[in-house]
């Protein structure tokens, strides 16, 4: 595989446009794939042609050609986005499924893709840029997290290997589907590329799309409180706190802190912050005009029973009453062999989380904030173990943590599809099983993890398309 081989050619320096050939060339792979499938696997359900369908109106031969051409793509939860972009939230539990993606349907329907109306039905037109949407988010995306890595390692071919096991991640259905994994994971590293740039506000106007785009974005509010952690008065309050607890004594040695630029430090969280979580505000809030203050009964009181919450937040009502999410709400029997599918991802991650850990502990108990008198210098350090991965690992195993303790455990593939850390630490493995990058041949590994692990990825992607196009779990 070209992929695959591209890992082991060392280049000095590689143009952008590869990277874009591998990210097109895996999505068209997909995309034949379950074209395939569709052919030879029955389907286990036929909601797809129906949601597709219009009975009242006549369909010409171009949109069945578009509907067997991209109808594919539309399965499980891409029922939702397509419903919403064609009808707006007409049912409660649509509102589990975030607008971004769509409403940008909607708009590319109404506007660039607007003279396709005239020769295609609009349901063909509305299939069609979901497609293009999603594809070329996965695109940018990949080429953003090649240059997303670049920025922060220096390294180039190091970041093209990350690139490219992003171009075979195990979700790659989900990530060609209409679903918001790809928009999601651009926009997700675009924002991580800003802060790497330290354009925070833009950093915050990324991330306020993101979270516009899926709930979990909010978790990336701590890049900036991280950032706010090592503004120079903060040092001072954690080296002062860390000389008291160590020396017992309260001197002279202390540093002054400057309580105005202390002040100006939180300010900035605080705006980043709710930058980032006002378009989840406002979204809760339209949801509740719509749901509670549009409809009542006869006697003028909510209908439903989360509009008389305290909080009422529709989001949290409809993960548990519709989807059953919630604190080990997923833990009973029949779910086991969820559990199953998601082994290989949950090793993989905390096999990366634990290996970041255990390369300097003091880092991760002191958030990196205190100064190590031993600093560990050799080429690992800079590439996976770098100081500056320390907010990413931390979100990582915060994520880990609730996707096996909240929600539906085998979806922890896809969403896990946009962390950045997964594929730079499958990145490492490879280059850990470099010998022109390692002096003492006592670390080099016998077998090269990072390879039989993107061959699950392949695996466990090809398996994924099969059981996706015929309506099968897991999905």
């Amino acid at each position: 595989m070209d992929i695959l081989n591209e890992i082991s050619i060392p280049k000095n320096k590689i143009k952008i446009k590869t990277i874009i050939k591998y990210a097109i060339q895996s999505r068209c792979l997909i995309w034949i794939i379950a074209l395939i499938s569709k052919i030879f696997v029955n389907e286990h359900d036929s909601s797809a042609s129906l949601i597709l369908s219009d009975k009242q109106q006549n369909y010409s031969y171009l949109d069945h050609l578009v509907i067997k051409l991209f109808g594919v793509f539309i399965r499980w939860d891409s029922f939702f986005f397509y419903h919403i972009a064609e009808n707006g939230y007409v049912y409660e539990q649509e509102t589990a499924f975030f607008p971004f993606l769509p409403y940008m349907m909607r708009f590319l329907s109404n506007s660039i893709l607007y003279p396709l109306q005239y020769i295609l039905n609009y349901k063909s037109v509305l299939l069609i840029s979901g497609v293009l949407i999603v594809n070329v988010s996965f695109v940018l995306a990949t080429i953003t997290l090649y240059k997303l890595g670049i920025k922060i390692f220096k390294d180039e071919k190091f970041s093209r290997i990350a690139a490219i096991c992003y171009c075979l991640t195990p979700s790659g259905m989900f990530s060609t589907a209409v679903y918001t994994e790809s928009l999601f994971a651009f926009l997700t590293f675009y924002g991580m590329e800003k802060m790497v740039d330290k354009k925070y506000f833009q950093a915050a106007l990324v991330w306020m799309l993101t979270t516009l785009t899926r709930s979990n974005a909010i978790t990336y509010v701590g890049f900036f409180g991280y950032e706010m952690l090592k503004s120079s008065e903060f040092k001072k309050i954690i080296n002062n706190t860390y000389h008291i607890i160590v020396n017992k004594t309260i001197n002279s040695k202390l540093d002054t802190i400057n309580i105005k630029r202390l002040l100006k430090s939180i300010g900035k969280f605080v705006v980043y912050s709710c930058i980032v979580i006002s378009s989840l505000v406002f979204y809760q809030f339209s949801c509740y005009k719509k749901f509670c203050l549009d409809i009542k009964n006869e006697n003028g009181d909510f209908i439903r029973p989360w509009c008389e919450n305290k909080l009422p937040l529709l989001y949290s009502f409809v993960q548990i009453e519709y989807w059953n999410c919630g604190f080990l709400r997923y833990y009973t029997f029949n779910n086991i062999p969820n559990f199953f599918l998601a082994i290989p991802m949950i090793i993989v991650s905390s096999w990366g989380i634990l290996s970041y850990c255990k390369y300097d502990w003091k880092r991760i108990v002191t958030l990196g904030l205190i100064e190590s008198n031993e600093k560990k210098k050799n080429a690992y350090s800079k590439t996976y173990y770098s100081n500056y991965l320390l907010p990413h690992i931390i979100l990582w195993a915060f994520l880990l943590l609730y996707c096996c303790t909240s929600m539906h455990i085998q979806v922890i593939t896809r969403f896990f599809s946009s962390v950045p850390t997964l594929y730079w630490f499958i990145a490492w493995l490879i280059y850990n099983h470099d010998e022109s990058l390692i002096k003492d041949k006592k670390h080099l590994n016998n077998k090269n993890w990072g390879y039989i692990i993107l061959y699950y990825f392949i695996f466990y992607g090809i398996i994924g398309v099969v059981l996706f196009t015929a309506f099968y779990p897991p999905a």
